[in-house]
């Protein structure tokens, strides 16, 4: 009986339909406004977002804004919005950055993130090259929802699903550094290679080929065509695997073992076979090595190396505290088969150190 009248004070504020201090406010549906996309740039010094609104059956996708000094003031401070519209973010799929944006609040961004009630950690990042994504909002419309989806989950020129929020967090806590998607407007919102993000901001931004290097030494590709010697190759699988290697002098190197698997284009395999093979694998080695030159030029274990490294052969946190990747001996190994329309395999291999 006493645990009774215990738990009836804990009752009421359950049944208290959404109004009490443990829960939000509840709202209608016709008085939300769902933001699909999220956009922040910096304008006189303050903090300016861009939200792009979802639409729907009955009603257009719609931009609105909000300026601050922090981005929780800016996102309290919203204006356009339709009377008694309210901005909801537990919709945003993706967040855009301005690329002069992205050198100042990139840790605001991931903290105010982490910390909302609304918006995810799964939530996609980009940063818009040569602009800023109030622009890139505006170029695109209510379009840009289903473009950027599309390019989160398969990015045609990077073959690569983007980082997240969550993802951005994660790796800079571990390694200090961390991998953003970039994009570009030209007719229409495409990828454009990575921004390797240290010390909170741009350290370097990462080519179409060292971009596609990247995501194969972090085992990331998905698909990706690629031309090669006037022949056309559907790049659909890489699987990448590291092996610790020791040293005489007990420092912790790596090999890194890569299998590529790609399908000719066209309906005649054996007509188109040749040496794709050999050209891909040299291919793919060309953007690990550009990979690999890139994170030395950052200065940081930019793609978890040390951590594949641990997972691969669990070894204490010990043997590895010497393994610094810029300076780390990594030897690399491409091997590639492809198939052609007469299930043709043939297996080619490049080695390097």
């Amino acid at each position: 009986m006493k645990r009774l009248f215990l738990l009836l004070p804990a009752l009421f504020l359950l049944v208290s339909c959404g109004n009490g201090a443990f829960f939000p406010p509840s709202r209608e549906i016709e008085d939300m406004s769902l933001v699909r996309v999220l956009g922040i740039d910096l304008e006189d010094g303050n903090i300016k977002i861009t939200g792009l609104t979802a639409g729907g059956a009955e009603s257009e996708s719609a931009a609105f804004s909000g300026s601050g000094a922090t981005l929780a003031e800016a996102v309290g401070l919203l204006s356009r919005l339709p009377a008694g519209k309210n901005a909801v973010f537990s919709h945003a799929e993706s967040v855009l950055i301005g690329e002069e944006a992205a050198e100042r609040v990139i840790p605001e961004t991931l903290d105010f993130i982490s910390r909302s009630n609304e918006l995810r950690l799964g939530t996609r990042l980009f940063i818009v090259r040569g602009d800023t994504a109030a622009g890139l909002i505006d170029e695109c419309g209510g379009e840009l929802g289903d473009l950027l989806s599309l390019l989160g989950e398969n990015s045609p020129f990077l073959g690569v699903y983007a980082f997240t929020a969550g993802e951005c967090s994660a790796a800079l806590k571990r390694n200090g550094a961390c991998l953003i998607e970039c994009v570009e407007f030209d007719e229409s919102v495409a990828p454009c290679g990575f921004a390797a993000i240290r010390g909170g901001e741009p350290a370097l931004f990462l080519d179409g080929r060292a971009s596609e290097g990247a995501a194969i030494i972090m085992n990331r590709l998905q698909s990706v065509e690629v031309s090669l010697s006037g022949q056309t190759l559907m790049l659909n699988g890489a699987q990448t695997r590291f092996i610790p290697v020791c040293g005489s002098d007990g420092k912790v190197g790596a090999k890194l073992l890569v299998s590529l698997t790609a399908r000719l284009a066209g309906t005649d395999g054996r007509a188109k076979q040749g040496n794709a093979d050999e050209e891909l694998a040299l291919y793919a080695w060309e953007n690990i090595r550009l990979a690999l030159e890139a994170a030395r030029e950052v200065g940081a274990d930019l793609y978890d190396i040390r951590g594949s490294l641990m997972e691969a052969k669990p070894l204490s946190a010990g043997a590895f505290t010497g393994f610094f990747m810029p300076s780390a001996e990594i030897e690399w190994s491409v091997s590639a088969i492809i198939t052609g329309s007469f299930d043709l395999r043939k297996g080619a291999e490049s080695n390097a150190g």
